[in-house]
């Protein structure tokens, strides 16, 4: 491991033991007399003090360590700038799974993407701190590898190849996705040994990188959300596709399924392009 891909991982768990130790001091308390520290930046969604503390610490240790890099977070205003910075960039999301965090839900982690100067993401970092998982992936072709307080191995995807013996995690933002995502939904739970919605991307990505679960699907992906699972799948010998089950590389959004191999990712797309729950029933 070179030294720079060792300064990521030294600030995000200097990051991580930050939010870890906040976390279970929110949470010695009562839910109602922690309704603090948030702003509701738009409808159902919230921005805690520890998404802004984490985002400066990672940007102002990033920077210094990396003077001639971009570097882009999802609370900045002007995040969606790095499809125009000619430089090579770092994409962060400080704190994926916040409303998790905020109502005590152990799902959430940090996630850093060293990114081309063509947005393609190069080398990921997953840090989860409750679990002390470090996953991450440095570049096309190398395994990725996972660093916990108990072993250090090389992930891999399961081996399942049928959806009637997977575990599939799904998006939670049901309010902004309408009747299309609640079919998708209902397909899959008939299709599928059994669903989760954690609420993590970070999360989820590790669980399919190591194994646990078999895919996990966005309909409307934000870039700060998938730009670390790229590499960790794929290096894991995952999949990454569209919901066509098209490979694909690009940090532009849309759909996007992870998945443990071609086998589920086709079956997966065959699922998710149905053209109606309510025909399929009648």
């Amino acid at each position: 491991m070179l030294k720079w891909q060792n300064d990521v991982i030294t600030a995000m768990r200097h990051s991580g033991s930050i939010l870890k130790s906040r976390f279970e001091e929110r949470y010695l308390v009562p839910l109602g007399h922690r309704m603090k520290g948030f702003n509701v930046k738009s409808p159902h969604e919230l921005v805690l003090e520890e998404d802004l503390m984490v985002e400066k610490i990672l940007v102002e240790e990033l920077s210094g360590l990396f003077p001639d890099f971009g570097i882009y977070s999802e609370e900045m205003p002007d995040f969606y700038r790095f499809r125009d910075d000619p430089r090579a960039k770092f994409i962060i999301d400080p704190l994926d799974g916040t409303h998790n965090y905020y109502f005590g839900i152990p799902e959430w982690g940090i996630s850093v993407t060293h990114v081309s100067p063509e947005c393609v993401p190069l080398s990921s970092f997953i840090y989860l701190p409750v679990l002390d998982f470090m996953v991450f992936c440095l570049g096309n072709g190398i395994s990725t590898r996972m660093v916990s307080p108990v072993c250090t191995v090389d992930t891999s995807t399961s081996s399942r190849i049928t959806l009637g013996e997977a575990l599939v995690a799904y998006d939670n933002q049901f309010y902004k996705f309408g009747p299309d995502a609640i079919e998708r939904f209902e397909r899959l739970t008939r299709k599928t040994f059994t669903t989760r919605i954690t609420g993590s991307a970070a999360f989820d990505t590790v669980m399919v990188a190591l194994g646990n679960f078999d895919a996990r699907i966005w309909n409307k992906v934000e870039p700060y959300d998938i730009a670390a699972a790229i590499p960790i799948i794929r290096g894991s010998g995952g999949v990454v596709s569209d919901f066509q089950g098209n490979d694909i590389q690009s940090l532009d959004g849309g759909q996007v399924v992870i998945s443990c191999n071609h086998d589920i990712s086709r079956e997966l797309a065959d699922v998710l392009n149905h053209d109606s729950v309510f025909s399929e029933k009648n």
